[in-house]
């Protein structure tokens, strides 16, 4: 029972939350969750197609494991004890209503941040629960707690950017290709050679390596991808966490705005807050000079303080809520923490989103996921499958899809995840405008003309030094420019008073040039979404800016959009 009131937070809103402190509600020990209630647990869109799939897992009481295989009794029969058995579509309503009826209704709250920003650390703050440090052990996918109260669902997702595991690498390992060594043993060689053998054969591992490091990447981003997707799907607020705020941060976030504000979701608008988790602050002090240089310097808005002594940053451009938190235990902590979870959570209770007809979690869950692989892989009839493993008595989903024919663009998370930019010593600028019907890059490239651009097919050639190429990826959705700029001058005739070809500074008889234009190498290439054909385009050359045009598909065409976060 309360023992006492506090004075921002009620002793009803208390009970309903079950708060653990001084001057609130105590629980016992067993009132506190000590683990998630459901995990997905999606390290590489590459699960999905294993036989084993992706485990999604559920605190089952025997009770409940036995209600499940009594619905399965027929398929277990037939496949024995260890196997894993895939459940009918037709009990997928029946398994929803035994063991995820209290996710109906809820609202749903998702933490997202960069790798190591302390969103466990929040989610234990938010339901008293006792996870596990992301940085001690990293979380997987997507995992799902609910407070005693029953009144939220709270979504933790892994960091992104999280590095890349050994186990990681060796399981994608699987899917890229095993290294076949092409130069011979350095052993079959004379002594004066074998030094040589050696560094070509040094040379083609590493460069293995480096390209399965990149594979590796190139999969984990997009998994990001697939997995934010669902969770902007299930969510009805965001909650960003960062520290002292970075570039990296601001872009984060950015991306995050701009695929809210392209969120259509029939459930209410999806709400964003940004928690600032000052792990060093213990002063007020510190925490004051940390908000003013990570915060008030940074963004155009006003310092607000609530009804209940909340001190809130709220952004002017796009009202987003801005909280705070401190080191926790200590002066600054003991006198905001609280009071900023309180806040948060009142907010969240209190908002106003549709949740009353999210009825059918399970199902609702499985489509996520089934439109999200179809985005990913081209095959036909990319169906998703909820199985039951008879020897860990819990569930995983897979696609069975025996040879996934993947469409994984090299996609960034940045603000404008349409481009892309891969490596350059020239940087070539570019506008993107959309119009009714088409999506139309305009692109400067300096110095160049139309003859200039060199027409290549099949793998990329070397280009001479002054050229361009426009190389179209039609399985991928991306083109390609890249080339090299190099400086050039004119000078004027003597005695005719026209002026020369173009003359290149590397002529070693000019002296003194003073060079504040870039030139060198470039390579840029952009993702197109899937709605415009990527064969049906045109291009124009004129001034030294190219126009790239791509044509929406015809009506009717199934549209597959590839270019979110």
């Amino acid at each position: 029972m309360c023992r006492e009131k506090t004075q921002n937070v009620n002793c009803k809103f208390q009970k309903r939350f079950f708060w653990v402190s001084k001057k609130t509600c105590i629980l016992s020990s067993s009132e506190i969750m000590t683990n998630y209630d459901l995990v997905y647990g999606l390290e590489t869109i590459s699960n999905l197609f294993s036989h084993a799939g992706v485990p999604f897992t559920l605190q089952l009481s025997p009770e409940q494991q036995s209600s499940v295989e009594k619905l399965l009794e027929k398929e277990i029969s037939e496949r024995g004890e260890d196997a894993v058995v895939g459940i009918p579509n037709n009990q997928i309503s029946k398994i929803n209503e035994l063991l995820f009826k209290k996710y109906d209704s809820l609202a749903r709250v998702s933490v997202l941040g960069l790798f190591n920003r302390g969103k466990t650390f929040l989610l234990n703050g938010l339901c008293m629960a006792n996870h596990n440090s992301s940085f001690k052990e990293h979380t997987e996918g997507i995992s799902i707690s609910i407070p005693e109260s029953g009144q939220i669902m709270i979504i933790d997702s892994a960091g992104t950017n999280v590095p890349l595991t050994k186990e990681f690498l060796d399981f994608e390992r699987d899917h890229f290709g095993k290294l076949e060594l092409q130069t011979e043993d350095p052993d079959n060689f004379e002594f004066s050679e074998r030094e040589e053998a050696f560094k070509r054969r040094e040379t083609e591992i590493a460069n293995y390596h480096s390209e399965l490091t990149h594979f590796a990447i190139v999969r984990k981003k997009n998994t990001e991808v697939f997995l934010q997707k669902i969770i902007f799907q299930l969510s009805n607020v965001i909650i960003i966490v960062v520290n002292e705020m970075t570039w990296a941060d601001q872009q984060y976030i950015s991306s995050i705005i701009a695929n809210i504000n392209k969120s259509k979701s029939k459930y209410g608008a999806i709400k964003l807050m940004v928690v600032h988790n000052y792990k060093s602050a213990a002063s007020m002090d510190d925490f004051h000079k940390l908000r003013k240089m990570y915060v008030t310097d940074v963004y155009h808005g006003n310092l607000t303080q609530t009804t209940k002594d909340v001190e809130i940053y709220v952004e002017s451009k796009n009202n987003i809520q801005h909280v705070f938190l401190c080191k926790d235990g200590s002066e600054a902590g003991d006198k905001i923490n609280r009071k900023s979870l309180d806040y948060i959570l009142m907010n969240v209770v209190g908002g106003n989103f549709a949740t009353a007809i999210r009825k059918d979690f399970l199902n609702e869950f499985l489509q996520y996921n089934e439109n999200r692989i179809s985005e990913i892989v081209r095959n036909e009839g990319n169906k998703v499958q909820l199985c039951w493993n008879m020897a860990n008595k819990n569930f995983s989903i897979r696609a069975p899809v025996s040879n996934p024919n993947y469409i994984l663009p090299t996609i960034d998370i940045t603000p404008d995840s349409s481009m892309v930019l891969k490596s350059n010593d020239f940087l070539i600028e570019a506008d993107v405008i959309v119009d009714e019907s088409s999506l139309i890059f305009a692109i400067d490239l300096p110095g160049f003309s139309e003859k200039d651009l060199v027409n290549q097919t099949g793998t990329p050639k070397k280009i001479p030094s002054g050229k361009f190429t426009i190389q179209v990826d039609e399985i991928n959705y991306t083109f390609t420019i890249h080339g090299s700029r190099e400086l050039q001058f004119r000078k004027l005739h003597p005695n005719l008073g026209r002026f020369s070809s173009a003359v290149p500074y590397a002529n070693k008889k000019y002296t003194n040039v003073s060079i504040e234009r870039t030139f060198g190498l470039f390579r840029r290439e952009f993702v197109v979404p899937r709605k415009y054909d990527i064969t049906n385009y045109k291009q124009h050359f004129e001034n030294g800016e190219l126009t790239m045009i791509f044509l929406q598909r015809s009506q009717g065409t199934k549209v597959i959009e590839l270019t979110d976060i």
